[in-house]
């Protein structure tokens, strides 16, 4: 299976991908660990910008040209918020809405 990985910023409330951003995202991306998306935030950014930012990770399933494509909505987190903080090795509850609820999904934090 392959994907097509886009990531949307609150900066400008999700309005457009950002743009500014290399290794693991775009098109043909496939599913494993160690993924990794490099944000060059100065070149997007105005030097003066100094506030949180919120991330939304949307993946597009990419069939193959003889297979229909099933949409699937995109996951936003609503717990945590941006500013809480974990510790490592403590439990946390996430939230999210969208998705598909018969769809499994794995979720790997580091």
């Amino acid at each position: 299976d392959k994907f097509r990985i886009s990531i949307f910023g609150s900066h400008n409330d999700f309005a457009e991908s950002l743009v500014n951003v290399s290794n693991d995202v775009g098109s043909n991306i496939t599913p494993g660990d160690g993924k990794r998306i490099t944000w060059y935030l100065k070149s997007e950014l105005p030097p003066d910008f100094n506030d949180n930012i919120r991330f939304k990770l949307v993946a597009e399933f990419m069939a193959a040209p003889d297979k229909p494509v099933k949409e699937i909505p995109p996951i936003e987190f609503t717990f945590p918020l941006a500013k809480t903080k974990i510790k490592q090795g403590k439990s946390v509850h996430i939230q999210w809405e969208g998705g598909d609820p018969d769809a499994r999904y794995k979720l790997e934090l580091s």
